[in-house]
């Protein structure tokens, strides 16, 4: 399979930032798996990249503002 998609993982839990990524990975789809710890840097990385796909949780009290 040629792996041609690009990724962007947001999580700010390091370990399940890192599940996410391993996953993709094994989808075999993502030729660039990048991530993010939180918000504002996902909003750079995303300015200045050609993401497919991103992939975030989000915080139910941040949702409710």
């Amino acid at each position: 399979m040629n792996a041609s998609l690009q990724a962007l993982v947001v999580e700010d839990h390091v370990a399940m930032r890192s599940v996410v990524r391993k996953m993709l990975q094994q989808m075999r789809y993502f030729q660039l798996i990048d991530d993010a710890s939180d918000g504002e840097e996902a909003w750079a990385k995303l300015a200045n990249g050609n993401f497919d796909l991103a992939v975030s949780d989000v915080n139910e009290s941040v949702a409710k503002l």
